[in-house]
């Protein structure tokens, strides 16, 4: 009832264990029934992962066909990926993705899957499952919401972004996913020496929430590769090989000190109100697009395959300067939104 939610509100309660069930319960009916009347079910990549997984391997083995030509196939298929998405995402994942970039509650479930074949996050997730009871609990849910934060952000990108990357089909994911490979077995190459700090850093932490070093690393590594999409893109557009285009990439990201503006930006979100957290959500994504943008236009400024950054930034010495000292006065003021949209066109100047 919305007295209920308003005392909730009020008394900052969280949703008990047996509401938040009957939350799930709705989710993933409400999930199931907009992908039943759609046409996931008969897309070959996700009949042959929900269908066929749904039914024992030893089965699968001798009635392969058969299974494939079940006629309760969509209503399995539609069960088991409400299932996945809400399990793993919660109850309203889909719907904010589907609600804050307008695409329908079908294509939301289809972006999820992509991302999951494009980073092999299946094999990820069972990894994470074995460790449930034999680490700390609190050490598990770090782990788990480091994945969820991760395919949230992907998902975002690849909704705003597709237009970006050729896809001929939004399943067609094969040359993509080898790409993300390729990056991600080159991270100690292509991220400079800050960001090689940041990222062992990271994947020593997750070792000692007593996790094998295999799949520290591979939890560290999406931290890196949350970017491999745009990346990919920027290959593509400017036809330098997709390490090259990752070294600049994050060469730029260093120098201008994206990070520090997007974890700050990411603080002002938990305690603002829906209207300013929109606001902050738009201007990370102004702050993705310049990134693209300047990295575009730091590859083609000259021809030079070495030292593109650095040649780039003596040109723009003074500007980058008078950026860097403008950061560090609003970071020691403590940054606004007023500021922090200051802070975003400074760099769309540097993009322009």
């Amino acid at each position: 009832a919305e007295e209920e939610i308003a005392r909730m509100l009020t008394g900052a309660e969280g949703f008990s264990s047996p509401q938040l069930s009957i939350l799930m319960s709705y989710a993933r009916t409400a999930i199931k029934n907009e992908i039943i009347h759609s046409d996931l079910p008969e897309k070959d990549l996700i009949s042959n992962d929900y269908l066929l997984g749904y039914f024992p391997k030893k089965m699968i083995t001798k009635f392969k066909d058969f299974i494939l030509k079940h006629q309760l196939r969509r209503e399995i298929i539609s069960t088991c990926i409400a299932n996945d998405v809400v399990n793993r995402m919660g109850c309203i994942f889909i719907n904010n993705l589907a609600e804050n970039t307008g695409i329908k509650v079908q294509e939301a479930v289809n972006i999820y899957i992509v991302v999951n074949h494009l980073y092999d996050l299946n094999s990820l997730w069972q990894k994470i499952d074995e460790l449930d009871g034999k680490i700390d609990v609190n050490s598990y849910l770090q782990i788990v919401r480091n994945v969820q934060k991760f395919i949230g952000r992907v998902s975002f990108w690849l909704v705003k972004n597709l237009g970006k990357l050729s896809f001929v089909e939004l399943d067609d994911v094969t040359k993509f996913k080898d790409a993300i490979e390729t990056l991600g077995q080159n991270l100690t190459d292509v991220l400079d020496e800050h960001l090689l700090k940041v990222y062992s850093h990271g994947s020593t932490s997750l070792v000692e929430l007593n996790i094998n070093k295999d799949l520290a690393k591979k939890v560290a590594d999406l931290c890196v590769l949350a970017y491999a999409l745009d990346i990919i893109s920027i290959a593509e557009q400017t036809s330098l090989p997709i390490l090259d285009a990752g070294k600049i990439y994050f060469e730029l990201k260093s120098l201008l000190r994206f990070d520090l503006i997007r974890t700050i930006a990411i603080k002002m979100k938990s305690r603002s109100s829906y209207w300013d957290r929109s606001l902050v959500n738009d201007l990370l994504d102004d702050l993705s697009n310049y990134h693209h943008k300047l990295a575009v236009k730091v590859i083609k400024a000259t021809d030079n395959p070495e030292d593109k950054v650095q040649t780039w930034a003596c040109n723009d010495k003074d500007y980058i300067e008078r950026y860097n000292s403008f950061l560090d006065e609003m970071v020691a003021s403590k940054l606004d939104l007023s500021k922090l949209i200051f802070i975003i066109r400074r760099i769309k100047v540097l993009a322009s």
